[in-house]
Formats: structure tokens, C-alpha cells, sequence
């Protein structure tokens, strides 16, 4: 058997696919198996080192140049785009498809969802696997050693809106959280956005490797519902969480209602947000809510999801 991987990024949709997608092939990889990646990366030059350095034999943008071989090839699909339906026609050995609920309804052999709620599922019996068993983690993320702290510490604040941010997340909650009146540090990941004037807590750190590189020190994390609040839960670090996007919708209303996470707001169809002031509030005064929340995470969510996926792919077409 051989991977086929097939995912694009962009600033606009984001990055989420392909580094779904790396994940899977870390896996993989780790295993022996062969794996190819086949997609384009438009202008995030970060993301296309980590794809170069992930291991793979071949990296093509285009799945029309890549020569098919029936007999061992394995295609894992993640994709929106409806466009990318014919791909699943060709004659691989095996289909698979990484999906959520803006995913099109691709036919493939196997079809493997990454978060937490699958109720929005089409045919679930179908070889849907879900249930919050297959959370993608990176394995830099899987090697982080939590760093111990005194009790009287600097509280230290992490905003990331994910690996793009096309919906500026970060710039919208820096800017509520400079007006709450209190002592804290915050990093904030972003490439395109500039630190509150005269407000010296706060730090912007480029997207990439920062991200990994930051959590070790950090007390509390403020991000979008997508696959990186999945990824800082199985850390065990307090969240607050924002919806985004409809695809993230799944994972807001399951995390919140198990109080895994707190609920910050969301964003509207019209551009606009509502923010909710007051939890944030609580979440950065109080470390007892900090720590309800870490315990009610705790032991839900881990990281062996790709390692599942890879030992169901060698069981089917091994």
C-alpha cells in the first residue's frame, strides 16, 4: 500500500486540510508506508516547509501529473471542493476521505471525521468513523512537555486563530481583551496584526512554528473551535473558543455544552462579532475556572487519532 495524499491551502480557506493531512502522514510514515502529498499551497511559506519536512517521497501540486498505480495506491482525500469529485473516479486501489460537516458528500471506501459531534453525518453506517476517536494532533504537539509553574506566576495568554486566520480572530479578540484592566502576558500568533499602541503585554509572533514553540509557558488559550482547540485540549490546557466558520459549529456546541471549553462568541455571516466580554473577564481572573475546565477535559480527548486511521487503512488494504 501506498498514500496518496491529496489537500489544498490557501490564506483564504486556510490551512486546516493540509495540516490535517501531514498528520495523518506522520503516522504513516512512522509505519513505513510510502506517502506521497499531491496539492497546491498558495503563499504560506511556512506551511510548505512543514510539508517538505514531513517525509514524503514525492510533493506535486498537480494530480494530473502523478501516475496512478491501481494495485498500491491509497487516495486520502480532504477537501470542500465538490470540483474534486473526479479524483475519487480514478482507479485507486483504495478511497478515503477526511470529512466534517461542510465536507461534500464524496464516495469513498472509508470516510474518517476529526472532531467531535457526527450527527450532521450522511449515511453514518456507510464506514464513517467519528465519536471524537480520530482528533488530529501533530507530533510536535505529541513530544510537548508542559513547563511547571509557581502559583503566583504571570498568567500567560495565547491567541492563535488558527494557521491563516482569514477571519482575523486574533486581531478582533486582542482588542477586547486590551480594554480588561488586569496583569497578564499575550502571545499572539499572527502575520497581520499589529500589537494594541502602549500596551506592553502584549507580543505578536509570526505563524508556524511558534505555535509549538509557545505552549510549553502557556496558562490559557483563546482560538477558533477548529482542529487547533482540539489539538490544545489533549495538552490539558484551559480553552476559550470562538465559532468562526459553520464547519467549527460541531465542535463550539459539543465543547461548550461539556464544558470542556468556554464559549466566547462568534462571528456573524456579515462580517461582524459578538464577543462576550464578561467570560472573558472570568477566564483571565479566575484560576479556578481555568481549572474546572481543565478537569472536565481531562482524559476525553487524546492524540492517538492518526495512529487509528493509519492501522485501519493497513487492515483494509494490506
Amino acid at each position: 500500500m501506498r498514500l496518496v495524499i491529496r489537500a489544498d491551502a490557501t490564506r483564504v480557506t486556510g490551512t486546516g486540510h493540509v495540516m490535517r493531512s501531514c498528520v495523518i502522514a506522520e503516522s504513516a510514515i512512522a509505519k513505513g508506508i510510502e506517502t506521497i502529498f499531491i496539492g497546491n499551497i498558495d503563499g504560506i511559506e511556512w506551511l510548505r516547509v512543514k510539508v517538505k519536512n514531513v517525509g514524503f517521497s514525492q510533493i506535486l501540486n498537480d494530480i494530473s501529473s502523478y501516475k496512478l498505480d491501481e494495485s498500491e495506491d491509497v487516495l486520502v482525500l480532504d477537501s470542500y471542493e465538490n470540483s474534486d469529485s473526479w479524483i475519487l473516479n480514478l482507479n485507486w486501489l483504495g478511497k478515503v476521505v477526511v470529512v466534517d460537516p461542510v465536507s461534500p458528500n464524496f464516495q469513498a471506501d472509508l470516510r474518517f471525521h476529526p472532531g467531535l459531534e457526527d450527527n450532521w453525518a450522511i449515511n453514518k453506517e456507510l464506514n464513517f468513523h467519528g465519536n471524537g476517536e480520530f482528533l488530529l494532533v501533530r507530533k510536535e504537539l505529541r513530544e510537548i512537555t508542559r513547563i511547571s509553574k509557581q502559583d503566583k506566576s504571570l498568567l500567560e495568554i495565547l491567541i492563535t486563530g488558527g494557521g491563516s486566520d482569514p477571519y482575523n480572530f486574533c486581531s478582533h479578540i486582542s482588542d477586547v481583551i486590551s480594554s480588561i484592566n488586569s496583569t497578564f502576558s499575550v502571545s499572539v500568533i499572527s502575520d497581520h496584526y499589529e500589537v494594541p499602541i502602549n500596551d506592553s503585554r502584549f507580543t505578536v509572533y509570526p505563524t508556524g512554528d511558534s505555535f509549538v514553540k509557545l505552549l510549553p509557558k502557556i496558562d490559557l488559550v483563546f482560538a477558533p473551535a477548529s482542529t487547533t482547540c482540539l489539538e490544545v485540549l489533549t495538552l490539558g490546557l484551559p480553552l476559550g473558543i470562538a465559532c468562526v466558520i459553520e464547519n467549527q459549529e460541531s465542535n463550539y456546541r459539543k465543547l461548550v455544552k461539556e464544558g470542556a471549553a468556554l464559549g466566547i462568541g462568534h462571528r456573524n455571516l456579515d462580517n461582524s462579532w459578538d464577543l462576550d466580554l464578561e467570560a472573558l473577564i472570568d477566564l483571565i481572573n479566575s484560576k479556578e475556572l481555568r481549572s474546572k475546565l481543565v478537569h472536565q477535559s481531562l482524559g476525553k480527548y487524546d492524540s492517538l487519532g492518526s495512529d487509528r486511521i493509519v492501522m485501519k487503512l493497513i487492515e483494509t488494504y494490506c
